[in-house]
């Protein structure tokens, strides 16, 4: 849920609950109804509408039926009648269901979607959105695979290094390595020449090669593509954060 959906969500008092906030903005609707039916039920004295809270609620995200409502008693069973009990009951079914016709993104009518090994509550414009995510993401996760093989020759055999960094590093990645495999090929350095370590850490590249049995001008062009790549990724970054901090304020 989004701030100002958390701040409306705490006038219902006592019936909030923190796990609440971790459901889509979407859902605040079947949210806010399930509490105003629990709120109609703690009404002690409706002439002065003093309100006792009943039940102690949580909310749960599941796999396989959009979100449950949970609810806990707080009152001694003496005080429950058999048809507040039933209104509790229904309130905490109608939620469930409710989630599953609503879509999670935008509060319209939605469906059940099935992305990836994900099931998602989704209108037909979100859930059109979410299925080319999925295929561009897919697309990139095999396009790195693809281009792993292409610079298989800067790996050793069995190397545990992959090229999984983000959109926003991979084309710095992918022309410092095509920069380096130029040198290995036009220098007859196969096997010579071994890159170690392709990590990111808080947006920031970090790469590492080992160039040892390269002679000392091969060595020094190759760790100035790798010192330029980490630069750029820096900078990257930084930029990538000012942005963040200028739409924050």
């Amino acid at each position: 849920m989004s701030p100002d959906q958390v701040v409306f969500l705490k006038t219902f008092g006592g019936l909030y609950h923190e796990t609440m906030s971790k459901l889509p903005d979407g859902w605040i609707g079947p949210l806010v109804d399930m509490l105003q039916a629990m709120r109609q039920l703690s009404l002690v004295e409706p002439i002065h509408a003093k309100i006792e809270t009943w039940v102690a609620l949580r909310v749960e995200r599941t796999s396989t039926s959009g979100a449950v409502a949970y609810a806990s008693p707080l009152l001694s069973p003496d005080q429950w009648s058999a048809g507040r009990a039933s209104a509790c009951l229904e309130a905490l079914s109608a939620f469930g269901s409710a989630v599953k016709a609503t879509c999670e993104k935008c509060g319209h009518p939605g469906t059940a979607c099935q992305i990836g090994q994900m099931t998602l509550y989704l209108c037909e414009e979100h859930g059109t959105i979410a299925k080319q995510r999925l295929t561009a993401k897919v697309e990139a996760y095999e396009e790195r695979i693809r281009f792993r093989n292409e610079v298989s020759v800067l790996f050793q055999e069995n190397s545990p290094v992959t090229l999984h960094v983000s959109d926003r590093n991979f084309p710095i990645l992918r022309q410092a390595l095509c920069d380096i495999k130029k040198i290995v090929d036009e220098r007859g350095l196969a096997g010579k020449v071994f890159v170690t370590k392709v990590r990111e850490s808080e947006g920031q590249l970090f790469l590492n090669a080992r160039c040892d049995e390269a002679d000392p001008t091969t060595q020094f062009e190759i760790q100035d593509i790798i010192h330029h790549a980490q630069w750029q990724s820096d900078q990257g970054s930084l930029a990538a954060n000012k942005e963040t901090f200028d739409d924050a304020r």
